[in-house]
């Protein structure tokens, strides 16, 4: 007898039509998706006839909002769902009585249609491999550089300089780029390492609990054929008791394994000068004893740092 029901009914009305009347007595879409939970989107596909067998969940949720005409009460699931069941039957007798050639018609119309939107794809992944390899191939040719003590047992390795005809890539960088992209990165640890460990520290021990801020900027512009490895700004708070905050300016200048003494003191007082920097940080991966006291006595700190390659 049931089966019996559902027969006339299916006979009587369709899923989308019954659908539609529920949303009419919600009053709109918006709120029948409210009172069902169910997306808007996936009703108005129910009633658009897009979605012909929906969800036994989806289905469940609208039956209780709906109505049989014959006997005024709310449809169930089950009968929602035979309901579907055999609209879809009729549809896909309609569909299998049509001819092949149609059929791949409108394959080939969907094809061309989504055609665009596969090239943007396409394009977007071609880019984003492109980024990838780009980063992939940076941190492979990127030793590590470590700002920390000093350490006695620093590697003396040079940098290897490109020959005719060798892939650029498979330079290692110099200790000046290294010491760039180190200070980039750099995070606030990282420079206060920098700032307190070099010899003598740049920024007093006992300034240290009193330091608000401390940021670096890298490749500082000056006039001068190269500019500036990096600046260190140091906000310390004068005093506990009070609010007052000075800046500290520290010019980082890194080790060029192609100059000597002389141009790297003339390089950096230069430097000094022309940024109004109060102390000098020198960062240097090899230098002789008797250099470092020469660049103490300039008014310069020293910073020797290790040279970690990585893979």
């Amino acid at each position: 007898m049931r089966s019996a029901n559902h027969a006339k009914k299916a006979n009587a009305t369709t899923l989308a039509a019954i659908v539609q009347f529920a949303v009419r007595r919600c009053g709109s879409l918006h709120e029948a998706g409210r009172r069902t939970r169910v997306s808007r989107a996936a009703i108005a596909s129910i009633c658009n006839g897009k979605t012909q067998l929906p969800r036994r969940t989806t289905l469940r949720k609208i039956a209780p909002h709906t109505v049989n005409d014959s006997t005024n009460q709310p449809y169930s699931w089950l009968d929602l769902e035979t309901i579907a069941q055999t609209s879809l039957g009729e549809s896909a007798l309609e569909v299998l009585s049509s001819t092949a050639s149609s059929s791949q018609s409108g394959k080939q119309q969907q094809l061309e249609e989504m055609q665009p939107v596969l090239e943007e794809l396409r394009g977007s992944i071609h880019e984003l491999a492109v980024v990838l390899k780009t980063i992939s191939n940076t941190l492979s040719s990127r030793p590590f550089i470590s700002f920390g003590k000093p350490d006695n047992n620093t590697s003396t390795s040079s940098a290897k300089q490109p020959t005719l005809g060798e892939r650029c890539e498979e330079r290692k960088p110099t200790f000046q780029e290294q010491s760039w992209l180190a200070l980039a990165i750099a995070d606030e640890d990282a420079l206060k390492s920098l700032v307190l460990g070099c010899e003598p520290p740049a920024v007093s021990a006992t300034a240290e609990s009193r330091i608000q801020k401390i940021v670096a900027q890298v490749g500082v512009p000056v006039q001068y054929p190269q500019a500036a490895d990096a600046v260190v700004t140091v906000y310390i708070q004068e005093d506990l008791t009070t609010t007052g905050i000075s800046c500290q300016k520290i010019l980082v200048v890194a080790q060029n394994e192609n100059q000597g003494f002389g141009e790297t003191l003339k390089q950096i007082n230069y430097f000094r000068q022309e940024l109004n920097c109060d102390k000098v940080i020198l960062t240097a991966e090899t230098v002789p004893k008797f250099e470092i006291e020469g660049f103490v006595n300039q008014g310069i700190s020293v910073l020797m740092v290790s040279r970690e390659y990585k893979g």
